[in-house]
């Protein structure tokens, strides 16, 4: 399995953020200005170029969910969470909201209403080795002793469309214990970007909200004001589709599948890095 990095987040950077930090320079510290899912800070840590980080986002959710992943407030969490329940939690709890959502967008539940309880089935064989949920689905198996890991391999055999996405994203979420031992490098912050400090010595990066796509966390973002702002600041690097701007140049592109949307899992896009000249 690929290393995943940071939170289960709608537009994280997970799958490319190695690329990224390897252009990167080094430096004192690593501020992750619009941190989202924190994937950047994740491999930013690990890569050793840096020996501070600033995470920010305007969202307290994700940065407040990535450091209890950290300290491990979750390891062995598992629990199922209903659509009644995430939409009662899903504005206060980062970890509802993200593991339990649809394309982990924050905003939709898991699963459709038809699907739900035959995930529910799926999620106590898997979890709880309870097996008498399948009876109404007319499924007869025998669990395996062991992990939730062999029983979800064990099902994923034997019955079609048994993905439980969610137990996935709370091993996901676990992992980020391997980065306690830098916890105490870490600042973060829950505010405007024009409101973080930077301190000397740092690399700068921007994950904005791209052109056509979502907004800064449902507010309104003022492109042209953080162009303006970001011009001529040195090592300031920012994540776009496309950015028509003289004032930056494009320093590195990958094709990927765009991860915006889980209705558009084959549509191909081109990420690009782009730094202050």
């Amino acid at each position: 399995m690929p290393k995943t990095y940071g939170l289960p987040y709608m537009g994280s950077k997970n799958r490319i953020a190695n690329d990224i930090i390897n252009l990167l320079p080094p430096a004192e510290t690593f501020v992750d200005l619009f941190a989202g899912g924190c994937a950047m800070t994740h491999a930013a840590i690990l890569s050793g170029k840096y020996q501070k980080f600033i995470i920010n986002d305007i969202d307290e959710l994700p940065i407040q969910l990535f450091m209890d992943g950290i300290d491990g407030k979750y390891l062995d969490s598992f629990k199922w969470y209903s659509r009644d329940e995430f939409n009662q939690l899903k504005t206060t709890d980062g970890f509802v909201k993200y593991c339990y959502s649809f394309g982990s967008n924050g905003v939709d539940y898991l699963y459709s209403k038809t699907k739900e309880p035959y995930k529910k089935a799926l999620f106590d064989a898997v979890v709880y080795g309870e097996h008498n949920g399948f009876e109404k689905y007319g499924i007869d198996l025998t669990l395996p002793d062991g992990t939730i890991q062999q029983r979800m391999s064990y099902l994923n055999k034997y019955i079609k469309d048994s993905e439980l996405r969610t137990i996935p994203r709370i091993k996901r979420i676990n992992q980020l214990v391997e980065l306690a031992p830098y916890k105490d490098k870490i600042t973060f912050y829950n505010k405007d970007y024009r409101s973080v400090e930077i301190p000397e010595n740092s690399v700068i990066y921007c994950d904005i909200p791209y052109t056509n796509t979502h907004g800064y966390n449902n507010t309104d973002f003022n492109r042209d004001e953080f162009l303006f702002v970001a011009a001529g600041v040195p090592n300031l690097y920012i994540s776009e589709y496309n950015l028509t701007d003289d004032r930056f140049t494009c320093i590195w592109e990958k094709e990927r599948t765009s991860s915006y949307s889980a209705q558009n899992n084959g549509l191909k896009v081109t990420e690009r890095l782009y730094k202050t000249k």
